[in-house]
């Protein structure tokens, strides 16, 4: 069952910041598994959040991270945002090391 089938979903880009931790990661796919939000991210995004968990704690194995992500893909096959390169050039104000490389 579709809680949001009288209205339309809104889409959500979820930044690293958001996915890198768990409990904000469960909830956000929970919602998108369940419809209740279009949940969105980048392969630069996802490649952010893991290279930063990975470095800030040691005793979490990569191989581990890389299957949550996995299945993430898996449960949310259209995730990926593409085509933003220019969106991302015009926003020129931004600190440069918030900015993700272009694709």
């Amino acid at each position: 069952m579709n809680p949001t089938t009288s209205r339309e979903r809104i889409t959500v880009l979820a930044d690293a910041n958001v996915l890198y931790s768990n409990d904000q990661r469960n909830i956000l796919m929970t919602f998108g598994v369940e419809g209740v939000i279009r949940l969105r991210w980048t392969d630069e995004i996802e490649d952010e959040w893991v290279k930063n968990l990975v470095r800030n704690n040691p005793g979490v194995l990569r191989e581990n991270i890389e299957r949550t992500c996995r299945l993430m893909r898996n449960a949310i096959s259209d995730y990926d945002v593409s085509g933003y390169a220019t969106l991302t050039a015009a926003t020129g104000d931004t600190d440069a090391k918030d900015r993700l490389p272009r694709p």
